[in-house]
């Protein structure tokens, strides 16, 4: 009987033996065919770190090799669990884009991918022409996409081709959320004060259909045809042709739910993030380190990255008023901030109007050396004006 009971064992060992090594045989086999997931944005701005990465990398042997070859004369040879940054550099005239084939080989499974790249310099990039302390260069800043014309719409798709037309370079824009989670374009939430909605309609109180059933004011207050655009819409009609200025964190759409957009459409090194707290900074850092936050006066979260990355450039907004700012801009530009100021009639009723410049409040801006960007509600003017005066 005790020899039955060892022999019974034996055979139930030699089973089990079996059974474990043709489930070890079939992992290896599945292992070694299993497609890799590659993450790689469609879109980028010139310049713009792109990261590549196998998703799904801990499927297969650390030792897989992985080699890429970027479609502009660059490759990359390493192992499949590596992330690897790489940024394209466009010979291309302004406003244009290339397309580039990736071709990703992991172990011996090669595949293609495509990206598009726009001519834009990513923002990090772009804020580094001041580093050259003789450079001149005063960008403008448009409020709410607004131009001279008193027939034009804020905040909507075609005052964003007005913009571009102006020769503007920074859109400042509003985002709200709807009742079923989209994000639109306005600076308030009540519908009545840009469009023929009656009053009380909110938008965060209605669907975005709802919201679609009243039509955008012009400036002088008559009933255009347009709607309001939802955040994407706003965002597409620029790409690769203009910077965002997305002032959220006053609104209603939550940091998550407009950095979601940005990233859907490929567009993080085209958009500042302004932030009204260090909380929102946090917030906007914690979803993508690499973003680019932008908030009044200063941000010990953004002073510290610039410590510890040399290669970081972040702008902050101030107001406009000369005899009170100067010593506020130059202090901002020592600690390495670029500097933007308000020339606005929000800010400024009984000294500025929404329809021209006042170059008495542009010359000392010009004049304190520290400011690198304007931000107006005639950027025609402006861009002229500071054309003239050899800062463009």
């Amino acid at each position: 009987m005790i020899i039955n009971k060892d022999i019974r064992l034996l055979l139930t060992v030699i089973s089990l033996t079996g059974l474990l090594s043709c489930g070890k045989g079939n992992d290896a086999k599945m292992t070694s065919n299993v497609k890799p997931n590659i993450s790689l944005n469609e879109y980028a701005m010139q310049k713009e770190k792109v990261n590549i990465e196998i998703v799904n990398s801990n499927l297969f042997d650390a030792e897989t090799a992985l080699h890429i070859d970027f479609g502009d004369g660059e490759e990359y040879t390493g192992k499949v669990k590596d992330l690897v940054t790489h940024a394209y550099t466009n010979t291309l005239e302004e406003g244009e884009y290339k397309e580039y084939n990736v071709k990703i080989t992991v172990g011996d499974v090669a595949t293609e991918k495509k990206i598009t790249v726009y001519n834009l310099l990513a923002i990090p990039e772009m804020m580094k022409m001041w580093d050259d302390k003789t450079c001149r260069k005063v960008l403008v800043m448009t409020h709410r996409a607004h131009v001279e014309e008193k027939k034009t719409t804020e905040n909507s798709i075609s005052a964003v081709e007005r913009s571009i037309a102006s020769g503007a370079d920074i859109i400042e824009t509003d985002t709200q959320i709807t009742l079923d989670g989209v994000v639109v374009i306005s600076h308030d939430d009540d519908l009545n004060i840009n469009t023929n909605a009656p009053s009380g309609k909110k938008i965060t109180q209605l669907t975005y259909d709802e919201v679609l059933k009243y039509n955008l004011k012009y400036r002088d207050g008559t009933i255009s045809d347009e709607k309001v655009p939802t955040l994407e819409q706003f965002l597409l009609a620029g790409r690769g042709k203009i910077y965002y200025n997305l002032d959220y964190s006053p609104r209603s759409a939550s940091t998550t739910q407009v950095m979601r957009v940005v990233q859907k459409v490929g567009m993080n090194g085209q958009v500042f993030y302004y932030c009204n707290s260090e909380e929102k900074v946090k917030e906007v850092f914690d979803f993508d380190y690499n973003a680019n936050p932008y908030c009044w006066s200063s941000s010990q979260y953004m002073e510290r990255v610039m410590e510890t990355d040399s290669e970081r450039r972040f702008m902050v907004q101030l107001d406009g008023y000369p005899s009170s700012n100067v010593s506020q801009w130059m202090a901002s530009r020592q600690k390495g901030y670029i500097v933007s100021t308000n020339l606005l009639k929000v800010n400024h009723w009984n000294e500025l109007d929404e329809w021209s410049i006042n170059q008495s409040y542009v010359d000392p801006i010009l004049n304190s050396g520290c400011v690198q960007v304007i931000h107006t509600d005639a950027p025609r003017e402006l861009v002229k004006y500071l054309e003239s005066k050899g800062h463009r």
